[in-house]
């Protein structure tokens, strides 16, 4: 599997419900997986969205409240898989500072669009592992999501590119493999995949109260 962006970060196995998609297949190991293997991965995707998404609803209500730092703790999906809680709450501030960023580079609303990603991003992972779900592909697909639901739409092209030239930014030859058709075309449809997940995990739930009057 190809190396994260960042070093000393574990390897994620294929079961994965959002196998690493911004690395892989920049040095040719994805894309020798057959269709079949592919599809399976597709399918198994979409049957455990729909399983979170029913879960939800009986939790809805209760989900986002307020908890004390040791529930949190307790209750937190990754730390649970074993992640470390410093790392984890440094892996917090690399997909806020990429959202943070990568919404400006776009001229994205600070107080609409980027803050609505954050706290989405924030919400999937108090439901989803940090372990078994690329971060940097989830704040991009709640960054693009965001910027729909607060009436600012991007072009998904250009919050792809915005987010891999963040990411990227030491390693020019992982964004210069974008320039491959066939590299971003499976880039593209990975961050689609993502916000589908995001979508499924949310229970369709994107209302988000601001603290202040935008």
């Amino acid at each position: 599997m190809a190396t994260m962006a960042f070093p000393g970060f574990p390897h994620q196995p294929d079961s994965y419900v959002l196998d690493g998609g911004y690395s892989q297949g920049y040095e040719g190991d994805h894309g020798n997986q057959s269709f079949y293997v592919s599809q399976q991965r597709q399918m198994q995707r979409e049957n455990e969205h729909k399983q979170d998404l029913a879960n939800d609803k009986t939790h809805k209500a209760s989900r986002y409240i307020f908890r004390t730092l040791e529930e949190l703790r307790a209750t937190n999906p990754s730390i649970r898989d074993g992640l470390d809680p410093d790392k984890e709450v440094l892996w917090r501030r690399q997909y806020c500072k990429l959202i943070q960023e990568a919404g400006m580079a776009l001229k994205i609303p600070q107080w609409g669009g980027i803050s609505v990603a954050i706290t989405l991003c924030h919400r999937f992972f108090a439901i989803k592992s940090m372990k078994k779900n690329d971060r940097f592909l989830v704040a991009t697909a709640c960054l693009f999501l965001a910027a729909k639901i607060e009436e600012s739409p991007k072009l998904l092209k250009n919050v792809i590119m915005e987010s891999e030239r963040i990411r990227h930014t030491k390693n020019p030859a992982a964004l210069r493999a974008l320039d491959d058709p066939v590299n971003f075309d499976r880039l593209r449809e990975e961050v689609l995949q993502a916000e589908r997940a995001v979508l499924y995990t949310l229970g369709f739930d994107l209302k988000i109260e601001q603290p202040y009057k935008v």
